[in-house]
């Protein structure tokens, strides 16, 4: 019987979407080089050796991933830093300012001249 005939649904849960664990297997074989089966066994084991459900660390895991946020509240931290442990991301550099594509364009033709004003004096 599907939840809907049952009359629920996942939203009114509060649940994380089941489809955050194929996506933290995902993540966690690209970071290990792991099979599936191996990604959600470690997905699994973390899981039990915190106490967390399998399907909210998976959810914590993906938004983690995507989003490249500093974690706001205390649980969100706290949940960064075991996630850290297991599976350490990839942190967005922050502090890089964004040049325009022109801007950048002319930068690379100022270097070269650079490079061939430095050379000319040899």
């Amino acid at each position: 019987m599907s939840d809907q005939a049952r009359g629920t649904d996942r939203m009114s849960t509060g649940l994380p979407p089941r489809t955050h664990v194929p996506l933290a297997e995902g993540i966690i074989m690209g970071l290990n080089r792991c099979s599936p089966d191996e990604a959600f066994g470690q997905l699994r084991d973390v899981s039990r050796r915190h106490g967390i459900g399998v399907r909210v660390l998976a959810s914590a895991l993906v938004q983690a991933a995507m989003s490249g946020e500093e974690p706001r509240t205390k649980e969100e931290r706290e949940r960064a830093e075991l996630l850290a442990l297991y599976w350490p991301l990839p942190r967005p550099q922050r502090d890089r300012t964004q040049v325009p594509l022109q801007d950048r364009r002319r930068l690379r033709a100022v270097d070269r001249q650079d490079v061939v004003d430095a050379h000319a004096g040899d």
